[in-house]
Formats: C-alpha cells, structure tokens, sequence
C-alpha cells in the first residue's frame, strides 16, 4: 500500500485583476472603479493594468463605509418632481 501523499497547500495570490476582485467582494466591476477612484480601496497599476493586493480586498471587506444611501436623491439627472427623497447609490465626492 502506497503512503499517503501531502496535497500541496493552494498558493495565496498576492494581486488581483479589476475582474477578479469584483468577484472576490460580489460587485460589479463597475463599482470597483467607483470604491478605487474614492480612495476606499487602494490599487496598484503595473504596466497598463490595475491591480488590487490581497490586503486591500480584506480590509476593505472588513471597513465600514460611510453612507452610501442617501435619502436626498442629488445627482438624479432624471428626477421625476416629487420624487426628492429618491436613494442614489454613491455620495457626492
């Protein structure tokens, strides 16, 4: 009988593609550019390409952000009237 091999442990990556990050948090990706562009998660670009650390998609899924619904429905460039306290999705910079 033949001892058991040791399954070699899965190697950690280090960096993340924009598409893979997306999936790693459920977002699209889309609203990763968003959260980049915001400073809430911080990238690295290499080359032409942009890259977010392993850490980075950790802390950033263990943060609390500030509100991101708000209920005064400024920046709805089709704002039907009466519709004031609308939610939009990201807070004006």
């Amino acid at each position: 009988m033949e001892p058991l091999r040791q399954q070699p442990k899965p190697v950690q990556k280090i960096l993340y593609t924009r598409k893979e990050a997306a999936e790693l948090l459920s977002i699209s990706t889309s609203t990763l550019d968003v959260c980049i562009a915001r400073g809430w998660l911080a990238s690295r670009r290499i080359g032409h390409k942009r890259l977010i650390p392993h850490m980075a998609l950790v802390a950033f899924s263990q943060k609390n952000l500030p509100a991101v619904w708000l209920a005064n429905g400024e920046g709805k460039k089709n704002q039907r009237p009466g519709n004031e306290n609308q939610l939009r999705l990201f807070e004006a910079s």
